[in-house]
């Protein structure tokens, strides 16, 4: 019975609390088709796209979310490596999205964005579509802003890819442009951005290290996710920005024994198991595995256990999360 739960993506708690929180509150499926259907079917999910991180022996897509709002794909956060493809399969529409959230701009984070850049000229979107990353914090030798991340990356004259810069300039002739933002870390301050009608965005800076890096929540239709990104919980911000939220998504990329440089820039379990618990965060998807942290199911639930004792679950590619 255990391992069937475990397949399920749910672990620890009795059987009973177990069914329950199948039935009333998240509702993973396997990775297939119907997992699809159930988020264009809520009127408010998560999809994760990618549960993994930089790793390419992982089984996993490279970090990715998409939240379905009212069956339309409609913010994306992060795109790492095999995010396009995992787009692709979820059925979502490019054209539908009101808004991009990067984290951070580490590779497996961030690697597939030229992808939807181009598969954008194959859509029928016509609107403006606003992407909001950290600000570099000086740190540009390390990590760029999002507005360096987008010149160099198509800028006409310097760019990789020049060929795809009208889309990031406004006097030229394409259907509609994509517009950086640069969100401040170097304090503690709430970001907040309203893409689109009935859809509140918040950002805050957390510590990936001394990299600057985001933690972001959605608050749409009554629900509102929070998506941890990579820190390693030092900042005591993440608290703040969840509070109360009805699904927090914490990147889970080491164990409770990691040292060196894994410790300085993830969280460990009991650090999730704290913010949760600060937070009254209903419930808690781990997502972002590697190697060193996706075998280890119980020890990490024991560890996040310690101190949260809501709803739990694991993260696969393409397991969606409804929030009802």
């Amino acid at each position: 019975m255990k391992m069937v739960w475990q397949r399920l993506g749910y672990v620890g708690g009795s059987f009973l609390a177990m069914l329950v929180m199948l039935i009333m509150l998240v509702s993973p499926v396997r990775a297939d088709d119907s997992q699809s259907q159930t988020c264009q079917q809520a009127n408010v999910a998560l999809q994760v796209l990618g549960s993994g991180g930089p790793e390419i022996d992982d089984g996993r897509a490279s970090t990715a979310y998409l939240l379905w709002v009212g069956g339309k794909a409609k913010v994306m956060i992060d795109m790492g490596g095999g995010s396009a493809w995992r787009f692709e399969q979820s059925g979502a529409n490019l054209a539908d999205l009101d808004a991009v959230l990067f984290t951070h701009f580490h590779v497996d984070h961030s690697a597939d964005f030229p992808v939807f850049v181009k598969a954008g000229f194959f859509t029928e979107r016509t609107q403006n579509l606003p992407i909001y990353g950290p600000d570099n914090q000086g740190k540009g030798d390390l990590l760029v802003n999002s507005t360096v991340f987008v010149d160099r990356l198509f800028d006409k004259e310097r760019g990789v890819y020049p060929y795809l810069s009208g889309y990031f300039d406004a006097n030229r002739q394409t259907p509609f442009n994509y517009i950086a933002h640069d969100v401040p870390v170097s304090g503690d301050a709430l970001y907040t951005a309203k893409p689109a009608p009935g859809l509140d965005i918040s950002g805050i800076p957390v510590n990936h290290g001394f990299l600057p890096a985001m933690a972001w929540r959605i608050d749409v239709a009554g629900k509102s996710v929070t998506i941890s990104g990579d820190m390693n919980g030092e900042r005591q911000t993440l608290e703040r920005l969840a509070k109360g939220t009805d699904l927090l998504v914490a990147h889970a990329a080491i164990h409770e024994h990691t040292q060196g440089a894994g410790a300085f820039l993830h969280m460990k379990p009991t650090t999730i198991g704290r913010i949760a618990k600060q937070a009254n965060a209903k419930k808690v998807v781990l997502s972002h595995f590697m190697n060193r942290s996706q075998n280890r199911m119980e020890a990490m639930t024991a560890g996040i256990r310690a101190h949260y004792q809501g709803a739990l679950a694991f993260a696969t590619d393409l397991s969606c999360w409804v929030i009802d």
